[in-house]
């Protein structure tokens, strides 16, 4: 897997504010402290959050009853 997929960016900025800034068809928020890719996702064990697990779910096309 590409390094560059394992950064971490320390900013000043909100993430909201950030996240308004990635492409949407490849980043989502999983958690309130947390962005991802949809490609992490796929292969990686990462914190969901419950307000966000539908979103996430919707996102990788799996069923909200999950």
């Amino acid at each position: 897997m590409d390094s560059s997929l394992n950064r971490r960016f320390i900013t000043k900025s909100s993430i909201s504010n950030f996240e308004t800034k990635l492409p949407q068809d490849n980043f989502i928020r999983v958690h309130k402290s947390f962005t991802s890719t949809t490609i992490e996702l796929e292969y990686m064990e990462i914190p969901i959050s419950r307000t966000y697990k539908n979103s996430v779910m919707n996102a990788l096309n799996y069923n909200k009853d999950l």
